[in-house]
């Protein structure tokens, strides 16, 4: 098992105790998933016998962890453009909710963290992830089924 699942599975079992946890790994081994990944294999089998509380806990956990990676790895970011025309034709490329990008002056700035992350936006960035500086995860608000508000604080 490699580290980052060691950490995935220590969370788990924080949440849902390691008993549980290690009957899960068993049940995903017998249905053919890899019983040391957690993503997409025993997170399934976790989301089916126990709920969507511990998965949930373990990937918020995760996307935390991406977030403080990213700016920790000074990743360069970059702008290119598209036409209206290719932004609807690609969905996809808008993972917000409520907020869409400004479209109408026939072109969409695309901003991208090569190999990371690539979407549209038309607010203000950073050159480099690592101009950030230090984060920290303040309130987690749920905003609805699907829609968590996580205030994230930059500290000095």
């Amino acid at each position: 098992m490699d580290k980052l699942n060691k950490g995935l599975f220590a969370f788990a079992s924080y949440n849902a105790g390691p008993s549980r946890v290690r009957q899960l790994r068993k049940e995903a081994a017998k249905r053919g998933l890899d019983p040391n990944v957690w993503f997409g294999n025993v997170e399934q089998v976790a989301s089916e016998r126990i709920g969507r509380e511990t998965v949930t806990y373990v990937s918020n956990i995760y996307k935390y962890y991406i977030a403080y990676r990213l700016v920790a790895e000074d990743h360069p970011m970059g702008a290119r453009w598209i036409t209206d025309q290719e932004l609807q034709a690609n969905p996809d490329l808008v993972r917000t909710m409520s907020v869409k990008p400004p479209q109408g002056s026939g072109r969409v700035r695309l901003m991208e963290i090569p190999g990371v992350d690539l979407q549209p936006c038309g607010g203000t960035h950073v050159k480099r992830t690592g101009e950030i500086g230090r984060l920290r995860v303040g309130k987690i608000e749920n905003k609805g089924r699907h829609n968590r508000r996580i205030n994230i604080h930059l500290d000095e």
